[in-house]
């Protein structure tokens, strides 16, 4: 099968990162992988055994995805497509529905995030606008890849998409890598001496992953465990605001922001419990992390929520945006060290019995996806 994808990651025209290493993983499953990537570097094209890679540079937004469409579509049609996939049903999935229409061949859209929640639309003008242009192309897609069973009953009920064209494939993660529980680096007079290690990680954008209200349950943490201590691991746009946030509640020394880094299988080992505190996520890697490496969790009831994590058997889940029960959570488990115990055994068990377990079989249901 011949597939083009339209990408807004930059990274995967780096060589050295993750992301284009998961692309020639693709392209390996592929007859031709054909991507378009909107980026700022000029090239015309750039060639790695089957797997193809197309910039697509501009002054402007627009006239970028104008360029993307060109590009795509005189590859639609010089190398005899199969299928087109966008990896957002947004203005990239608009690019690829349009040459779908031209060319008459499959479209396949992904969705990686819970982009029908009401807390994703309230968000703001763009991820409204997002909403809007995912409830119009969404229906009319041949296939749907969603990365959980959440995403998919929200395609179902509020868009009356049948289950034969969902597709439910997870975001690979490495649980055995994550299981080996690794010494790490940060074990120093920061946290050693605390009698609950908190650790939270994502990106610093609070309309997704809304930092704040743990930072401000903290407070209210420190006062019933005065040892508890928070490092928050990422970048973004809200780190000042988190930065103040700490020193308004009078928290330094008890929630620590570190620079985002790429040993968290090792780092995770220092802690005890871990907390997702967002608005939306479609699936939520960094829990499955977290329990793969013995740690208790406390997350909102959003991606993994009732599919991996099951409150009061392998973790807590709090309803979405509510500060007093994400507190008292907090509080139970930084009181009860054995309920956390009990939650990091439970949770590593339910992780490790996660399919597919190996790269290769996670190939092979990707593979699957396009052939509905």
């Amino acid at each position: 099968m011949k597939i083009l994808m339209i990408s807004g990651d930059k990274k995967i025209i780096d060589e050295q990162s993750e992301a284009h290493s998961r692309m020639r993983a693709y392209a390996s499953v592929c007859d031709e992988l054909h991507i378009v990537v909107l980026t700022d570097q000029s090239f015309r094209s750039r060639i790695y055994g089957n797997l193809f890679l197309y910039s697509a540079p501009a002054s402007g937004k627009m006239m970028q995805r104008v360029q993307a469409y060109r590009i795509a579509r005189n590859v639609a049609a010089n190398r005899k497509i199969d299928c087109i996939t966008a990896q957002s049903p947004d203005d990239l999935g608009m690019i690829a529905w349009r040459i779908s229409r031209l060319r008459g061949i499959a479209l396949q859209l992904q969705v990686h995030t819970d982009i029908l929640s009401p807390w994703y639309r309230r968000a703001g003008v763009i991820p409204w606008i997002k909403y809007r242009l995912a409830c119009f192309l969404l229906p009319r897609a041949q296939c749907i890849r969603v990365v959980s069973k959440r995403i998919k009953q929200s395609l179902m009920q509020d868009l009356h998409i049948p289950d034969s064209l969902i597709v439910v494939l997870p975001i690979f993660t490495d649980v055995q890598k994550f299981g080996a529980r690794m010494s790490a680096d940060i074990q120093d007079a920061r946290v050693s001496h605390s009698s609950c290690r908190i650790i939270s990680v994502g990106r610093f954008l609070d309309r997704e992953k809304n930092f704040s209200m743990l930072i401000k349950a903290m407070a209210v943490v420190v006062e019933k465990c005065p040892s508890a201590i928070l490092v928050l691991i990422g970048e973004g746009p809200d780190r000042e605001r988190y930065a103040e946030l700490i020193n308004i509640y009078g928290l330094a020394g008890h929630v620590i922001m570190e620079p985002w880094r790429a040993d968290l299988d090792s780092l995770y080992s220092s802690f005890d419990l871990f907390v997702l505190p967002s608005y939306i996520e479609g699936w939520g890697r960094a829990v499955i992390e977290a329990m793969a490496s013995g740690l208790a969790v406390v997350m909102t009831d959003v991606g993994v929520a009732g599919e991996i994590v099951h409150d009061g058997v392998n973790g807590r889940i709090v309803p979405v945006g509510d500060f007093i029960a994400l507190s008292q959570a907090l509080v139970d488990l930084c009181e009860h060290p054995e309920k956390r115990v009990a939650f990091a055994k439970a949770g590593k068990e339910t992780v490790m019995r996660l399919y597919p377990r190996m790269y290769e079989e996670y190939l092979e249901e990707w593979k699957k996806s396009f052939e509905l």
